[in-house]
């Protein structure tokens, strides 16, 4: 007997979910079955169940888009305020009847992606939990600390990272294949984190030669292009890493401030991922 698609995600079944619903005869099953995965969504599971259940319903809905004319929203626009009901997607997104089918499916999407990523990092931390003598002893290293990290840049072969961009992507599933590539046998990228003595946070750009320096992590927000993902580093390693509620406390943990600095031996725009390597080695 064969199970139904909610059933397969949960029983987590070797089936090819996409096959067996681009199988189904009508549109009215296809949008049927995907409230099913809406329903299923919304009950309690493992993390793991809820990562797999999310990231197919997303599939589904980029499969649905395939066969709907672009003038006909109503079936998602449905769907949609199924998924906000039931809080499986974050975000604000302003008056979903006044845009695309497009556009809609693929904030829909990235939403549910970003909640499937969300519960496989649970589901990860369940399995492989910190060990708090450890964390401890990794805070404690921080202090008087210089940390230099070097890394690759990314050569992305084939339609690369365009492909799983929509509006491509809702029409054909992406593929990435990336290749780390080091320059005359040299790390191009490189990343410096130091402890300051003063209770400071200063951000560099080595290769621009840029340089700035803030009291309060409320002063990001006034920052210059430059810096923007030095501010998203600082931010995740305050509030998610540390678990501190502002700068006094950060500064009070470091016993002084901290500086990030940057160094890429290739110029803007080359196409080689520089600034998400950048933020991965942060």
């Amino acid at each position: 007997m064969t199970c139904s698609i909610p059933e397969t995600i949960v029983q987590n079944a070797d089936v090819d979910i996409i096959k067996t619903f681009n199988g189904l005869r009508s549109q009215s099953i296809k949008v049927h079955t995907i409230e099913q995965v809406i329903d299923l969504c919304g009950q309690k599971h493992s993390h793991l169940v809820h990562h797999r259940c999310l990231l197919t319903l997303a599939r589904l809905l980029e499969e649905l888009t395939i066969a709907t004319s672009p003038n006909n929203c109503a079936v998602f626009l449905n769907l949609f305020r199924r998924c906000s009901d039931l809080n499986l997607i974050s975000g604000e997104f302003h008056d979903p009847s006044q845009t695309s089918l497009l556009n809609l499916v693929a904030h829909l999407s990235s939403s549910l992606k970003m909640e499937a990523a969300y519960h496989l990092r649970k589901a990860i931390a369940a399995l492989c939990p910190y060990p708090e003598d450890a964390l401890a002893a990794t805070k404690h290293a921080l202090k008087n600390a210089s940390i230099l990290t070097l890394a690759p840049v990314r050569l992305d072969l084939g339609m690369g990272g365009i492909s799983d961009i929509p509006p491509y992507s809702l029409e054909r599933y992406g593929n990435c294949l990336n290749v780390p590539i080091r320059l005359d046998s040299n790390f191009p990228l490189e990343v410096r984190i130091e402890v300051l003595t003063e209770p400071v946070i200063q951000f560099v750009s080595k290769d621009l030669g840029v340089t700035k320096t803030y009291r309060d992590a409320l002063e990001f927000d006034d920052q210059i292009a430059t810096f923007l993902f030095h501010r998203e580093v600082i931010r995740f390693f305050m509030d998610r890493i540390l678990d501190l509620k502002n700068t006094e406390e950060f500064y009070l943990f470091l016993k002084g401030g901290l500086c990030l600095e940057t160094y890429s031996r290739l110029p803007v725009g080359t196409g080689l991922g520089v600034s998400s390597l950048l933020l991965c080695a942060s």
